[in-house]
């Protein structure tokens, strides 16, 4: 089925849930707004993913964490420590790369937006490496 658990952590929540594992990108490029809360983190991710409601992009997420992988692995952003860790066979997170974003019009080719994050943000490939590289982090900061 190609699901990726994904977890989104600010300084004081966490919300988790399960999206196809195409959504890693666009996630990771929305750090490039570089949010601080999730609410934040939910409306930059905005610009990425288009909606044909006015819910929010995140309206599945329970309010934990749950750094458990799921399907075809799972993917954690905790925006305080700038800590990304994960542990998918669908698409490993990168600095940098290019979303595709869907045009209104039928007419029209989708449009691929670039992104890089700053170079603070920190990439670990195991939820056990992550768990005590954001411990460390939100501690230096």
């Amino acid at each position: 089925m190609s699901y990726v658990r994904f977890n989104i952590s600010d300084h004081y929540q966490c919300v988790s849930g399960d999206l196809h594992g195409s959504m890693t990108e666009p996630l990771i490029a929305t750090l490039t707004a570089e949010p601080e809360t999730i609410p934040e983190f939910e409306s930059a991710l905005r610009r990425f993913v288009k909606s044909e409601s006015d819910w929010p992009p995140l309206r599945g997420f329970k309010r934990h964490e749950d750094l458990e992988p799921y399907d075809a692995g799972i993917v954690a952003i905790d925006l305080s420590s700038r800590t990304i860790g994960f542990d998918t066979t669908y698409s490993i997170p990168c600095a940098a790369g290019r979303v595709r974003v869907p045009c209104e019009f039928a007419d029209e080719d989708d449009t691929w937006i670039p992104y890089k994050l700053p170079d603070d943000w920190i990439f670990v490939e195991s939820m056990a490496l992550y768990r005590g590289t954001r411990i460390a982090q939100r501690e230096d900061k």
